[in-house]
């Protein structure tokens, strides 16, 4: 699985699927929006171009495409577009809910 999460990475996303052994990528919608300069803008129209040709890429290419349901998408658009795997939260929202967890236990949240 190779995640696509920068700019970079969208425009060479046809390349990234073609290399032998990589069957899943995943669409890192709010580090893609960073490296864009417009963090957390995923429903600004530059995003949604860039996530779309991403998209068009990895599904041209035959390979399974995972990502993260933000704001301005759901689920259930995401799965109609092709996505083969949705998450509804973000690695550092599961690390960071792990921490307080952590502390909570310790007698320090």
């Amino acid at each position: 699985m190779c995640q696509i999460e920068s700019i970079t990475a969208v425009e060479r996303a046809e390349e990234i699927a073609a290399v032998d052994g990589v069957d899943v990528l995943f669409m890192g919608p709010l580090d893609l929006s960073a490296t864009m300069g417009i963090l957390g803008q995923t429903e600004n129209p530059e995003f949604l171009e860039a996530r779309r040709k991403a998209e068009e890429a990895v599904k041209a290419a035959g390979k399974w495409m995972g990502g993260l349901a933000v704001k301005g998408d759901s689920i259930q658009a995401m799965a109609e577009r092709g996505y083969d795997i949705v998450t509804g939260v973000s690695d550092i929202s599961l690390l960071r809910d792990a921490a307080r967890a952590h502390l909570k236990s310790l007698g320090r949240g």
